[in-house]
């Protein structure tokens, strides 16, 4: 799992291993995120994005076999 070395990728670093004590798997662990993370931008979504995690999210509901 590669979150990077940076600072500011910490609140993913303790959130991944708030789960891994507490009998997660790496393989059920998910995130996205859009993007630079190495330069300000201000940062919107439109409906492309929107639809695109739309159907992340409902790929790994299906995966997961989530209600």
């Amino acid at each position: 799992m590669i979150i990077g070395d940076s600072d500011m990728n910490n609140g993913f670093r303790y959130t991944i291993e708030y789960f891994l004590k507490r009998g997660y798997t790496k393989a059920e662990l998910y995130g996205s995120m859009w993007g630079f993370s190495d330069f300000p931008h201000n940062h919107y979504f439109n409906a492309e994005t929107v639809l695109f995690l739309r159907k992340f999210i409902d790929a790994v509901i299906k995966y997961t076999n989530a209600t």
